[in-house]
Order: structure tokens, then sequence, then C-alpha cells
């Protein structure tokens, strides 16, 4: 064996256990959203980036209450709670709140809002809606900056 066969030989063996890895920390920001349409208003959240794993569990999470709320009709005839009536929900919709509702960090635990509660907040503040949108996605891309007032506060703790 030459010595540049030999190299490739060390590169490849040196492969890592996975199973030994330690998961990463995930940091948390904190952020409150108003809406025009909806004064006096105000929606705070403690979001952090969710693990592939749990992402695509709340999309799993987020098929199986589509099939629940819908059943065999369409989306126009879903069983909706209050509040709801009379929207049309659609897959991306609930994909979009399981997604956030799984990013959520607030404590205790039932200040955090459920997805079908996402939903309504989704359709009665849309200007909000939109800038959680914004805000989560750059929590999930971690590219949230730490003491940027625009895009959230970390939390301590």
């Amino acid at each position: 064996m030459n010595g540049a066969e030999q190299s490739a030989r060390k590169r490849r063996m040196a492969r890592i256990n996975p199973f030994t890895l330690t998961r990463p920390k995930r940091p948390e920001f904190t952020k409150t959203f108003t809406d025009p349409e909806q004064p006096g208003k105000e929606i705070t959240l403690t979001l952090s980036p969710v693990s592939p794993d749990l992402a695509l569990l709340a999309y799993e999470k987020a098929e199986a209450q589509y099939d629940d709320l819908v059943g065999d009709g369409n989306a126009e005839d879903a069983q909706l709670p209050p509040g709801l009536q009379g929207t049309v929900i659609s897959k991306t919709l609930l994909h979009s709140a399981a997604l956030l509702g799984a990013m959520q960090r607030q404590e205790p635990e039932e200040d955090r809002y459920t997805v079908l509660e996402l939903v309504a907040i989704a359709m009665n503040m849309p200007t909000a809606w939109r800038n959680i949108g914004k805000f989560s996605a750059e929590v999930q891309k971690g590219e949230v900056k730490a003491g940027n007032a625009e895009a959230g506060q970390p939390t301590t703790g």
C-alpha cells in the first residue's frame, strides 16, 4: 500500500459514532407581536429551534389533525371550534401552526398555544401572523442575533 492509499484509508476510517453525540443546546428567543386588526391585543412567544425529529412529528400530528377536522369531506366542511367557523383549513396552514407549536417554550406549558389557537391567530391577526412566521423562520435557521430587538430577545435561564 503506497502513501496515497494509506492516507485515503485513514480518511475513510475516521468515522464517528453518531449514537455518542450529544444533542446541541437550543437557544430560546422571546418576542411580542401585535396586529392593527386587534388593537390592544398582544401575543408573546418564546421559541426555540426544533430538531428534525420534532419537526417531522409536528407535521405528522398536523396531518392527523387535518384528517380529524375534515374527515371524508373537504376542507370547507371541517368541524371547527367557534371562532374558526367559515375558515377553510389547509394542510399547509396546519403544518405551519404545528411547527410553530412545537417551537414554543413558554412556561408554564399552559401558556403555549394549541395548533387550532395558532390557526385562529393566523386568521384574525394576519399582520402578527406574518411577523410570527418571519421570526420563527429566523429562530429555526439560527439567524436571530442576541440583543437584536427587531428579531427577538434571547431569554435567560
